[in-house]
């Protein structure tokens, strides 16, 4: 009986844990002024490409889905060569 009041204590402490941590990350990425850095920040702490759509640069926006997405097709997108090669550099 102990062991299973533990083990609830433990799983609920490690989800407030968890929660608190993304809560802070998100902080993090609104405190950003420039909203395709923002979107970016977001995209990448939480792995939802979703807010990738919503980058206005190209470059920016192909970066942001290759990192996500983990595929370096969308480096292809990219025109600017010092980008492209971070991006090819992110995914490998």
């Amino acid at each position: 009986m102990r062991k299973s009041q533990a083990l609830s204590y433990l799983l609920v402490l490690s989800l407030l844990t968890l929660s608190a941590q993304i809560h802070a990350q998100s902080d993090d990425c609104n405190a950003i002024k420039d909203s395709d850095k923002q979107n970016y920040c977001k995209a990448t702490t939480s792995d939802k490409p979703a807010f990738c759509a919503k980058i206005s640069n190209n470059d920016t926006r192909n970066l942001c889905l290759a990192k996500t997405h983990n595929q370096a097709r969308y480096c292809q997108g990219i025109s600017t060569a010092k980008i492209k090669e971070r991006c090819l550099q992110s995914i490998r």
